[in-house]
């Protein structure tokens, strides 16, 4: 499927904590200076900045929307990437990417691997590295590990340091992707705003709550005969009978009621650009059509 490119949504987001964050570094310190749990950094125009990684992003994307899918099909919806049942493993993918069947590779992934890939199969989903816009400002918080057993002190004190001030401002892509595909990442950002997902460290001690805000959405998709304003089209819709059977996709694979924009005749493609309320619109609608895909 990636051979063609028939659609695509393109995010520009800022990240707002609203509680101390902390997206632990990889790596320990020499520095005795420093905190023992330090938050990720890296070398920006302006010297050494704190940054979330867009592998972290997915991660937390991909963890709510594996919880999502199980709720409604269990492994059938969403295999574990870690076992040894994941798609990557399962004998039909195994023989079908050594004959090169890209079609059957992604028809007998589950729901969440469709979305974000496997060891043979590429992702629809990818995140930027999003970095701090403005001055940010992190501080030392302490903890301590309490043993079950007694009620005393078993480590620490440790240190940690938590970002305190400051938002940061990123970016993902969603191409050739089904309608599910994009309602499912507009749930995921619904969750991060109400609360109910958080991303980092220290959840359960109050870390990690953010408000994921769209600052610009860029949707594209082929131009073809048919396609209307204030309607989207998956996958399903671009391809021909044949394709759409040996990739497992739907006819209906459409999306009507979107705001329409302005679009730019791109020749090939017609780009819609969204600012910020109709960009979050457009994520709504698409997580509202999630009932009538899962049979609800």
């Amino acid at each position: 499927m990636h051979r063609k490119r028939w659609n695509a949504v393109h995010v520009l987001f800022e990240l707002h904590p609203c509680s101390p964050l902390l997206v632990k570094s990889g790596t320990l310190s020499p520095n005795p200076s420093l905190p023992d749990m330090q938050f990720v950094r890296t070398q920006g125009p302006q010297g050494e900045e704190v940054f979330i990684p867009g592998s972290s992003l997915k991660g937390v994307f991909r963890s709510f929307t594996e919880r999502v899918l199980r709720t409604f099909g269990e492994e059938r919806l969403a295999c574990d990437p870690l076992g040894k049942e994941s798609c990557g493993r399962k004998k039909e993918v195994e023989d079908a990417a050594k004959q090169g069947n890209s079609a059957l590779v992604y028809r007998e992934s589950c729901l969440a691997c469709k979305m974000y890939g496997h060891t043979r199969l590429r992702g629809r989903l990818s995140f930027t590295d999003a970095f701090p816009e403005g001055s940010w400002k992190t501080e030392i918080r302490y903890g301590v590990a309490i043993s079950r057993l007694t009620g005393a002190v078993a480590v620490g004190p440790f240190d940690m340091e938590v970002l305190v001030e400051g938002h940061f401002v990123g970016s993902l892509l969603l191409e050739n992707f089904e309608v599910w595909q994009l309602g499912l990442l507009g749930l995921a950002v619904r969750s991060l705003n109400e609360g109910l997902t958080r991303v980092g460290f220290g959840k359960s001690r109050g870390f990690g709550e953010v408000r994921m805000r769209v600052r610009e959405m860029s949707l594209e998709m082929a131009k073809v005969a048919g396609l209307s304003p204030g309607e989207l089209w998956g996958a399903g819709a671009f391809a021909g009978d044949a394709e759409r059977k040996a990739y497992g996709l739907r006819s209906d694979d459409r999306l009507k009621g979107i705001p329409e924009g302005a679009p730019r005749d791109l020749g090939v493609y017609v780009r819609t650009v969204y600012g910020p309320q109709e960009g979050q619109e457009v994520l709504e609608r698409a997580a509202e059509c999630l009932g009538s895909f899962f049979g609800g």
